[in-house]
This record gives C-alpha cells, structure tokens and sequence, in this order.
C-alpha cells in the first residue's frame, strides 16, 4: 500500500501502568485496536521498558512514580490522532497520551549506517 498526504506517519506515546507483560499486551491490544478500527495501518511497536517517571504524574484519581513507555508507529487520516488521543484518555491503564506527526518516512530496508545526518 502506498501512503500519502492522506496517510501521514504518526507515532503514539504512551506511559501505561508499571503492570506485568501481560498487562501490557493487553493495554497495546486496545491501543492497537482502536487505530486498525479506525482504518488506521499499524507499522511498529517499540517498547523502552519500565523507568521511574520523571515527576509524580497524576492520572484517573492516582499517582504515579513508575510507568512503562510504550511507541505505537502507525499510519491514518488526519482526524485519527485525535480519536485515538480520546480513547486513551479514558483507559485507566494510560497515565499519558501523546502523538506525534513524524517525519515523512524513510525508504523500507534503508539501514541506520545509509542515512546521512547534516
């Protein structure tokens, strides 16, 4: 499938509870979910681990010292971050939503050592 201006890249960041693996799964599943719902193109997920946040968050009455980071990369409509960006909000496992619009993508199969940085 060919993207374009209609499918721009985008990439979900998420803090979700310090759970088990399991419960992570299940939290990138409704995440993953709600943009393929949406026809949105799951590209990647990457996951940094769990790390002590940077400063006690607050999220549905709770606070919160440690979280997991999770990056969802995907491809949809415009109006798809911002439904997606909703529906997060009101899962009790998210302690922080954001997305990004990213960069325009790079060629499939182009390795980290062929990209020039200027």
């Amino acid at each position: 499938r060919i993207f374009s201006k209609e499918m721009p890249p985008y990439q979900l960041c998420l803090v979700v509870r310090a759970t088990s693996k399991q419960g992570v799964a299940s939290i990138l599943k409704r995440a993953s979910l709600a943009i393929i719902e949406r026809q949105g193109i799951l590209k990647e997920i990457e996951s940094l681990g769990e790390r002590e946040l940077p400063y006690k968050m607050r999220s549905h009455q709770e606070y919160f010292t440690r979280g997991r980071y999770v990056f969802v990369h995907f491809h949809g409509a415009p109006s798809l971050p911002g439904e997606i960006r909703e529906e997060m909000k009101m899962d009790t496992d998210v302690i922080r939503c954001s997305i990004l619009k990213s960069p325009a993508p790079h060629h499939l199969g182009q390795s980290l050592s062929s990209i020039s940085v200027t």
